[in-house]
């Protein structure tokens, strides 16, 4: 059994390498939100609360992306260290993922949502599934655009139904 300083470690360890070595790709994070977030799910789960799902499959997808390019010491080392080899951990934060993301109602989940489909192609595209990440993109793009719908309707009935008054 791992304990929870070393998932800690290589928790952290996996977001600092997405963030600070494949973000900068298509930056679908802004690190300084994402690192607030994280480290409230920490303390959350430290603390015993419930999880926010959309945020832990978020996490989940940055862990999938990472896991993709790792340096070939942090490779050695986290294979080492948890006794699995790389390709096979991205494919199992990427089930994780799929399965948590599945449970999602359409709608749900706001700008996570669309960060952890967006995610998803960019995992698809790395291991050279192409339609499938034409796929998750097509999603992803649904989503935030609902989203912004959402967030126009939101605007316009704060201003008064959109009418105007003089």
């Amino acid at each position: 059994m791992i304990c929870h300083d070393a998932i800690l470690m290589w928790l952290d360890s996996l977001v600092q390498n997405y963030l600070y070595s494949l973000n900068y790709r298509y930056y679908p994070i802004y690190p300084p939100t994402f690192l607030d977030e994280y480290s409230q799910w920490w303390n959350d789960r430290i603390a015993g609360r419930q999880l926010s799902p959309e945020f832990t499959c978020l996490l989940l997808r940055v862990c999938a992306c990472s896991s993709q390019s790792l340096t070939s010491t942090m490779q050695q080392h986290l294979e080492f260290e948890l006794a699995e080899n790389a390709q096979n951990l991205t494919e199992r934060f990427h089930r994780a993922a799929e399965k948590l993301s599945s449970s999602f109602s359409p709608g749900q989940g706001g700008l996570a949502q669309v960060q952890q489909l967006f995610l998803t192609a960019t995992w698809y595209k790395s291991e050279g599934l192409i339609v499938e990440g034409w796929h998750a993109l097509s999603a992803s793009i649904k989503v935030a655009q609902e989203l912004c719908k959402w967030y126009l309707m939101l605007e316009i009935s704060s201003m008064g139904g959109g009418r105007r008054t003089n």
